[in-house]
């Protein structure tokens, strides 16, 4: 079976990346090292970072993705992958106010700046009253609906090892799993393995 998307992770991202394509009636294929999902969302703070959300607005913040992208570019002296960072950066906002819309129990003191890094100068750090698991709480229902509708297949205990291709095309995740070596083969392939337990 060749899934139309397969995603290596099943935290923050990932969950949210196969809930999304579900939505949009694709096969979804998830490969997951432990035997639950959530990933850090277990333990994380979950903070997240957005101009121009529509709570700043409501609360009388004046913000933009522009705007916390120049103090990003202020920050960081315009290192990294600057492309990613400003598609980060323009999403932002949008996966707040969804992650509101479904429901998300934004913690009454945010946004607000927070020191524990470099501070924003502007109040666009959010959470949950629960950390990250005010998240998971939302994405929970979401992706059950999903995986009993058979549209997403996650599969346990599965570690990421590589990928495989065929001619110049990366489509094949290799897998160790208890078993054995597995693969699984997805026309569109997302590694979301950024978090704390990778």
């Amino acid at each position: 079976m060749t899934y139309d998307i397969l995603i290596v992770g099943a935290g923050t991202a990932g969950m949210a990346c196969a809930i999304t394509a579900a939505e949009r009636d694709l096969k979804v294929g998830v490969v997951e090292k432990v035997d639950y999902i959530g990933g850090a969302m277990h333990w994380s703070g979950g903070h997240m970072s957005a101009g121009g959300a529509r709570i700043q607005k409501e609360r009388g913040i004046d913000d933009s993705p522009q705007k916390h992208l120049e103090e990003i570019y202020k920050i960081n002296g315009k290192t990294g992958n600057l492309e990613l960072i400003e598609m980060a950066v323009a999403e932002a906002p949008k996966t707040i106010d969804w992650l509101q819309d479904l429901g998300f129990e934004l913690a009454p003191e945010c946004p607000r700046i927070i020191y524990g890094h470099v501070a924003y100068e502007t109040p666009r750090t959010i959470y949950g009253t629960e950390k990250a698991m005010s998240i998971y709480k939302v994405l929970l229902p979401l992706w059950e609906t999903y995986v009993e509708k058979g549209q997403i297949e996650i599969h346990f205990n599965h570690s990421f090892s590589g990928l495989g291709k065929e001619g110049d095309v990366y489509n094949t995740l290799l897998c160790d799993t208890p078993e054995g070596p597995k693969s699984f083969k997805g026309k569109n392939l997302v590694i979301t393995t950024g978090g704390y337990g990778s």
